[in-house]
């Protein structure tokens, strides 16, 4: 476990898109990951056109990303446990059918233990697609045989904890009255305002898993990695 005294408080970027549509973890990031060998980790992802729910749990204001790609905190939070919690920032391009949102979107949500998907802000027209983007970016592609993974493995059972976030009736009624939806997701909530949210998570979030391995920098890497050559492959 590294010395907090390695991490920066500031935002950086972990996953990259490239201008062919492909995505890579940025040089960045793999520094950052090589800093949390053996450490428990709990990650969260914010998919917003805010960060205001991330800096609930910080202790300044969480920085904003202007370009597509996923931003990872430099500085994470210790829990009462020990386990190291992680604030990703996943920032969707404005197009939201194209296949570059679909790879970042389902990248942040296999890394993390609970996805925040924030619609409070969005436009009306995003509202009303909204819960037909959550869906359709759950796709998988065929991932490399390791150590972690075999043909076995449904990477479905890998999704986080949702947490959705809308103020407005008939969304929150169609989330929860959407069966596909609880047939992906073990656990979705929905609430009103980003208000307690910090709260409630630091309280129930686990460590992230895949199967009976807690996942550390190391892991994290090679999770991504696999993921990222596969998407950029179509597999």
């Amino acid at each position: 476990m590294s010395s907090q005294s390695q991490f920066v408080s500031s935002l950086l970027p972990l996953v990259a898109l490239k201008s062919d549509a492909s995505v890579e973890i940025t040089t960045e990031g793999i520094k950052y990951l090589s800093l949390l060998k053996n450490s428990k980790l709990s990650i969260i992802s914010c998919i917003s056109s805010s960060s205001s729910i991330l800096s609930s749990f910080i202790d300044t204001k969480f920085p904003s990303s202007s370009s597509p790609g996923i931003f990872i905190w430099g500085n994470p939070i210790t829990l009462q446990n020990g386990q190291q919690l992680l604030l990703v920032n996943t920032s969707l391009s404005n197009d939201d059918n194209n296949n570059e949102n679909q790879k970042l979107f389902m990248l942040s949500a296999l890394i993390s233990n609970c996805v925040i998907y924030d619609i409070t802000n969005d436009n009306d027209e995003h509202k009303l697609i909204s819960l037909a983007n959550i869906k359709s970016r759950i796709t998988i592609p065929k991932l490399k045989e390791t150590s972690m993974f075999t043909e076995k493995d449904n990477l479905l059972s890998f999704l986080p904890w949702l947490v959705v976030v809308s103020d407005n009736k008939e969304i929150q009624y169609d989330f929860k009255q959407d069966s596909s939806l609880s047939a992906l997701y073990p656990k979705i909530d929905i609430v009103n305002s980003i208000e307690g949210i910090s709260s409630m998570i630091k309280k129930d979030i686990k460590y992230k898993s895949i199967g009976d391995i807690i996942i550390d920098g190391d892991s994290l890497f090679g999770i991504m990695q696999n993921h990222i050559e596969a998407s950029n492959n179509d597999e």
